[in-house]
């Protein structure tokens, strides 16, 4: 109703504060699966934790989140010796860095450096 208010102006980015806040839960979720695989190199928990990454890409795009699951799903195939789907993910990751989205030095030359490892020694 009062478009030209300070107020108004804020939505924008209280939005994107709060999307980013409700993927971090399901990020953690994730998170607590991944770990329990990297502990115990339990094949299952690997699969089960690279669903749950990719259901967060798929609920939240643009967000710190989504770039934080394709990392971690790209470890978890690696995990899986499932090295194509490993550089599918990290592909994204580059991809969106090159594209000028917001993806951090340190996530775009992890997954360069994951990406060219596996290119070098996997395939």
């Amino acid at each position: 109703m009062y478009p030209d208010t300070d107020v108004a102006e804020k939505v924008p980015e209280t939005l994107k504060d709060l999307n980013e806040t409700v993927a971090y839960l399901d990020f953690e979720k994730a998170w607590s699966i991944f770990s329990q695989a990297r502990d115990t190199e339990d094949l299952n928990l690997y699969r089960q934790a690279a669903e749950m990454f990719q259901e967060i890409v798929d609920k939240y795009p643009n967000t710190e989140s989504e770039i934080g699951a394709y990392s971690n799903m790209g470890i978890c195939f690696e995990a899986m010796s499932q090295w194509r789907n490993a550089i599918e993910a990290y592909d994204k990751i580059i991809m969106k860095w090159e594209e000028g989205a917001e993806v951090s030095d340190e996530a775009a030359t992890f997954a360069r450096m994951h990406k060219d490892y596996i290119v070098a020694n996997m395939l």
